[in-house]
This record gives C-alpha cells, structure tokens and sequence, in this order.
C-alpha cells in the first residue's frame, strides 16, 4: 500500500491496536470468543457486535464493502459474511506479513462521512488532511485519538462533530478509557514489533494519553 516511510506515528498505531485488536500480534487472524459472541449476536438480533472484528476481519471486510451492504438484510447473509471474514483473515494472517495487514488497514479504512466509492478517500493520512489540515505525523496526540475514535462510528463519532471527549456517551467514553489503559501493555508487549514496521515512526519511549480537549 502507498504509505511512505515514518508516515505513521507510533503513537497512532498503539492507540489502533489498543482500541480495535490488542492481541492483533498474537492471534491467527481471529478472536474466536468475539467471533462466536457476534454469531450468536447476529443469530438472536440479526446485527453484529461491534468490536468483534479483529483488524484482519476488518481488512477483509474493506476489500469487499460493495458486497457487504447487500448483506445486511437478514440473519443468514449476516452469518455467512462473518464466515466469510474469518475464512480471509485466517487466509491473509498465513500469507501476509502483519506490517502488510496494518499497512493496508491504515490505508484502507473510511473515516470521511459521505465519501465516494472509489474516489481513494480512505485511510488515516486523507483523513488528517481532511480534518485538521495538516500531515498525519504532524496532529497532536488528541488528534489522532480523535481519529482512532472515528474508526468505531465515522458519522457521529468523526472530529467535525466530536469537539469533546466529554461529549461521549457513557459506553464510548468507557471504550476509550480501556482502549487508553491498554497502550502501555501493546507497547510493552509489542513495542519492538512497532518499531520494526517500516511506516512507523519509530519512538516508543513513552506512550502519552490525550489530554481533555
């Protein structure tokens, strides 16, 4: 994917893999206890659990998303979708790199409102242009937890809408105060692996939490 060398901050990468898959290094592509809870979910509800992707299941997802949203109508086709991810995920986590896999997360992933099928507004870096008017490795740390925030809903959680943490509901600000305890532990566990990627800016020395906007 088109990401150039140190384009992504460390930090951002921790706080993804902090709030979205932080055991994203370690499993085959698939959190087997979310996967079966968003089964059941989808079985009993017909939706699915969100946050039971890991980044492989969502890097899945976004290669196919003119077929996912023909498949959100009933229980079934949901079913068959999440097998469908987990089937790619186990696939992808055997054939490609993790860097590849993260590589093509933060390029791939939509966090404009509105924006048009293959127009290539997709991806971290557009979106800090978009946003705040500025490179990716250039946001504070607020900014780019505004972003991560972004990944879980990009209508009503976006940075245009978002002008406070304080204006989370009570589920999301909870979402994001595990996502926060969990980065010291990703850079612990997995700091020199963040290091290793090629796109990352490599300073792990400390993992800052973002201040009250």
């Amino acid at each position: 994917m088109p990401l150039p060398n140190n384009s992504i901050p460390e930090r951002l990468i921790v706080g993804i893999l902090a709030q979205e898959d932080h055991q994203f290094f370690e499993h085959t592509g698939v959190n087997w206890r979310l996967l079966l809870e968003s089964l059941k979910k989808i079985l009993r509800t017909g939706s699915a659990s969100q946050g039971a992707s890991t980044i492989p299941m969502q890097v899945s997802s976004l290669c196919y998303r003119s077929v996912d949203k023909l498949s959100e109508r009933n229980r079934l086709s949901g079913v068959i979708r999440k097998i469908s991810e987990f089937i790619d995920a186990s696939l992808m986590v055997f054939y490609s790199s993790r860097e590849e896999i993260l590589r093509a997360y933060v390029s791939l992933v939509p966090l404009i409102p509105e924006a048009p099928e293959g127009t290539g507004e997709r991806g971290f870096l557009v979106a800090a242009r978009y946003y705040f008017q500025k490179e990716l490795k250039d946001c504070s740390v607020t900014d780019q937890w505004r972003l991560i925030l972004t990944l879980r809903n990009r209508v009503d959680l976006n940075p245009d809408l978002l002008a406070s943490f304080d204006n989370l509901s009570i589920r999301d600000r909870e979402i994001l105060r595990r996502a926060q305890f969990r980065q010291k532990s990703v850079v612990k566990k997995y700091g020199d692996l963040i290091r290793s990627l090629r796109f990352v800016e490599a300073d792990l020395s400390h993992v800052m939490i973002p201040e009250t906007m």
